[in-house]
């Protein structure tokens, strides 16, 4: 049976065919998960690098001054982080080619990797607000797989 030892209380984590002693955990406090009991081995997250990423869309004017906004917000308190800002095909509709070349370059922010990614439209419409019927494209972030972990964030929000 393997352990997870939280100083004072012991935890069982699940059935396995090791020694105690072979299963050593982190404290629950201490970020990405501690190792793991698996049916025959105890097996460690740390071998690999997590891939984690905030994403926004911007796909109208007020929101890509906000998107400014949350970028500069991001390299201030998350140094070293990566913004994915996703936009629609149908965005040149509604944004300026000004601001169209901003989301495309805004790569010059000191602290941030920031990409701006076209995914197809949802055209899903919203009868009770129209405006609304632009969200539908954040279900496109489950398609973007090659994160581990994504947070999702409004333009208009600061961190």
């Amino acid at each position: 049976m393997c352990h997870r030892d939280y100083g004072s209380k012991t935890v069982r984590v699940s059935t396995c065919n090791l020694p105690l002693t072979n299963c050593h955990c982190r404290k629950p406090s201490v970020a990405p998960a501690p190792l793991c009991c698996t049916a025959q081995e105890c097996i460690s997250r740390k071998a690999t690098p997590r891939r984690n990423a905030f994403l926004t869309t911007a796909r109208s004017s007020p929101y890509v001054a906000a998107a400014k906004g949350l970028a500069c917000s991001l390299a201030k308190s998350n140094p070293g982080s990566h913004l994915i800002v996703m936009g629609g095909a149908s965005d040149s509709e509604r944004l300026s080619a000004e601001q169209l070349e901003y989301l495309k370059h805004q790569a010059s922010i000191p602290g941030l990797t920031v990409e701006y990614r076209i995914v197809p439209d949802i055209d899903f419409p919203n009868y009770d607000n129209p405006r609304f019927h632009l969200n539908w494209i954040k279900l496109q972030a489950w398609n973007l797989t090659d994160w581990d972990a994504i947070i999702m964030l409004d333009a208009d929000s600061v961190v």
